[in-house]
């Protein structure tokens, strides 16, 4: 794909199908710049390598990198469609299924400061400077050993403050932190095969083919740490993007109401003379 306006044209496209659709950057937002703070320990490219989708905002590294890249921007952003598109159907159920299980902390968090004092929120607090510090530590050479050690010691100044300023209420701040490992995330998984697919048909309506590396590169975002583990038994993951490129070469993935993003996107592509007959 060779036109530079492809990511302008595929934006029209989205917007007409999501109210309130805007492509943002970034590295011009407060709040991209705090996830990427805390996401960095684990996923230190987050802020320049990474798009991340916030309905009905889709984030961008910055404006260069969709200058750069425009074609690859496009089929990002038809990735980043599936989402908002599934997100615009079912707005709580998709926010929320996103995040299990680690939203599952909160409640206990909520919990725990409700019946151990407004006091105990000062153990939460004692861990945003660790938190800050695993984040300068990520971007140096010593970074896993650092940020495990900064995690460490992170969770031994939670638990000691609530043990100490909450006595035996203690217990629910240490059953908070359960839900937060990366454990497996069955509603995060489903969610991005979903938008994994739809990279997986671009490249197949563009070539009729999807090179292995791709899929080597798209299984390894569920089985690592990119998207914390969502899905880490490499064999499901394997099944689940195989069936996808065989939805591609059967047509069935444009066969559906569910697969309504899919049809969209190989219409425009195919109104543009892109597709590969």
């Amino acid at each position: 794909m060779s036109e530079a306006n492809i990511f302008d044209q595929m934006s029209v496209l989205v917007a007409k199908e999501i109210p309130g659709f805007s492509v943002r950057y970034k590295n011009e937002s407060w709040l991209m710049k705090l996830f990427g703070l805390l996401a960095k320990p684990f996923n230190p490219t987050f802020m320049t390598g990474f798009i991340t989708t916030l309905y009905p905002v889709v984030y961008f590294p910055d404006r260069a990198y969709v200058t750069r890249f425009p074609d690859r921007s496009a089929e990002i952003l038809a990735h980043e469609f599936v989402h908002l598109w599934d997100a615009h159907r079912h707005r709580v159920t998709f926010t929320l299924g996103y995040m299990v299980p680690q939203i599952l902390a909160v409640p206990l968090i909520a919990l725990y400061l409700f019946l151990g004092s407004w006091i105990p929120g000062l153990a939460l607090a004692a861990t945003v400077p660790l938190v800050m510090l695993m984040g300068l530590i990520s971007s140096v050479k010593v970074r896993q050993i650092g940020s495990i050690a900064c995690l460490a010691l992170g969770l031994g100044v939670y638990l000691g403050l609530a043990i100490w300023l909450s006595g035996w209420w203690a217990f629910l701040a240490a059953g908070a932190l359960l839900p937060m490992g990366p454990w497996y995330a069955p509603f995060r998984a489903a969610s991005e095969y979903r938008g994994y697919a739809m990279g997986i048909a671009w490249r197949y309506w563009l070539s009729h083919k999807v090179d292995e590396g791709y899929l080597g590169h798209v299984a390894a975002n569920f089985t690592g740490f990119n998207y914390f583990r969502m899905d880490p038994k490499k064999s499901r993951v394997q099944n689940k993007l195989g069936k996808a490129v065989a939805s591609c070469v059967s047509g069935d993935i444009l066969r559906g109401e569910d697969n309504s993003p899919y049809k969209e996107i190989y219409e425009f592509l195919e109104f543009k003379g892109l597709i590969h007959v």
